[in-house]
């Protein structure tokens, strides 16, 4: 399952402390099995800030769950993917890669938005 969520915060300021208080480790850390992983993104993406997190699983062998969190001025990203959905086959993970494709797609498409 893949979701993507996108807020508008109404200015730079109010989305950067969003960026903070309401990051994925705030809201949902109590649920999560394990300690996240933080993947450096090994290119440049346009957002002013963003970080990518790794749960349950290895940067280098996959994730059952990534995460995206990112601030484009005043809006922030969250793009999430996981395998907990009744259709997906429990224990499948997405590579790094693969997860890259989709952080990479959806920077490009939010910068060509916001011009």
């Amino acid at each position: 399952m893949v979701v993507v969520f996108v807020g508008a915060y109404g200015d730079r300021k109010r989305a950067g402390r969003a960026f903070t208080d309401e990051s994925p480790e705030r809201n949902y850390a109590d649920n999560w099995p394990g300690k996240p992983a933080y993947p450096e993104y090994p290119g440049t993406l346009r957002a002013d800030r963003n970080k990518i997190l790794c749960l349950d699983g290895s940067e280098d062998q996959g994730c059952r769950e990534w995460y995206y969190w990112a601030q484009y001025g005043e809006f922030l990203v969250d793009l999430s993917t996981s395998d907990i959905t009744p259709y997906a086959p429990q224990g499948q993970v997405m590579a790094k890669r693969d997860f890259y494709i989709l952080v990479e797609s959806l920077d490009r498409r939010i910068d060509s938005a916001l011009r």
